[in-house]
C-alpha cells in the first residue's frame, strides 16, 4: 500500500522502517492512518481559512501532542545546542514572530545579516553568529511560546552532550502525529498553506526591508 498524500521526510523514513524490519502489515495500517490524518487536518485548516489562526491552531496541537513524548525526550531549559540549527519558516510564521518581538534591534539585525550569508549547515553550527537570534544571554529562548514549527517537533532522547559535538550521533525523536500536521499543511517543496519556505534569517531580513 502506498500513501496517497504528499508526506514529510520524516514520515518517508518511518514507512521505510516498516519496509525494512519487513513489518509490510504493520506498515499499510500506518499508511492508512497517514493518509487519513493528513485529510482531515487539511479540511479543517481549509475550514479556519486564516493563516495566522491556522498556525496558532498548530501550535495548540503541538502543545497536547508534546506531552506524549515528554517522558522520552532528554531536552531540559538552558539546553541549546539546536538553537545553533540552521530553522526554515514560513511567511506565516515569520510575521507572528515579528508581531510578538516588535522592532528589532540593530545588532540583531546585523547578526541575521551574517546568517543570510551561511551556505551550508556545518557553518551555521560552527560560526560565531550561528546562534539563533532569538537565543537569549541566559541560553533561553526569548519567543518560546511562538517558537517555529520546526523547533517544536524536534526533540533529542540521546544524551544532550552529545547536542554540543561535531557529528555527534543524536537521537531524535520523530512524532507521526506531528509528522502528519506538517504534510498537511505542505503543498509543494518550498511552500505550505502558510505560505513560502526560506531560512529564519532570509525570511526576516525580506520582511523587515517590506516595512521600511
Amino acid at each position: 500500500m502506498k500513501v496517497e498524500m504528499d508526506i514529510t521526510n520524516n514520515l518517508k523514513m518511518v514507512l521505510d522502517n516498516y519496509e525494512n524490519s519487513c513489518l509490510l502489515d504493520e506498515r499499510d495500517l500506518v499508511v492508512q492512518y497517514i493518509d487519513e490524518g493528513i485529510k482531515h487536518y487539511k479540511l479543517l485548516f481549509e475550514s479556519i481559512g486564516n493563516k495566522k489562526i491556522i498556525l496558532v491552531t498548530i501550535f495548540a496541537l503541538f502543545d497536547k501532542l508534546e506531552k506524549n513524548v515528554t517522558n522520552k525526550i532528554t531536552c531540559k531549559k538552558g539546553c541549546n545546542s539546536c538553537c545553533k540549527m540552521n530553522v526554515d519558516l514560513s511567511e506565516t510564521e515569520t510575521e507572528v514572530i515579528l508581531d510578538y518581538v516588535g522592532t528589532l534591534e540593530v545588532r540583531e539585525i546585523n547578526h541575521l545579516k551574517e546568517q543570510a550569508k551561511f551556505k551550508s549547515k556545518e557553518e551555521h553550527f560552527l560560526h560565531p553568529h550561528g546562534n539563533c537570534v532569538f537565543l537569549s544571554q541566559n541560553g533561553d529562548c526569548s519567543i518560546y511560546k511562538i517558537r517555529p514549527l520546526a523547533c517544536r517537533k524536534y526533540f533529542v532522547v540521546s544524551d544532550p552532550k552529545l547536542c554540543g559535538v561535531k557529528n555527534g550521533q543524536i537521537s531524535v525523536n520523530v512524532d507521526i502525529d506531528m509528522e502528519i500536521i506538517i504534510s498537511a499543511i505542505s503543498r509543494f517543496q518550498g511552500e505550505s498553506i502558510l505560505g513560502k519556505m526560506d531560512s529564519m534569517a532570509k525570511q526576516i531580513l525580506k520582511k523587515i526591508s517590506k516595512t521600511n
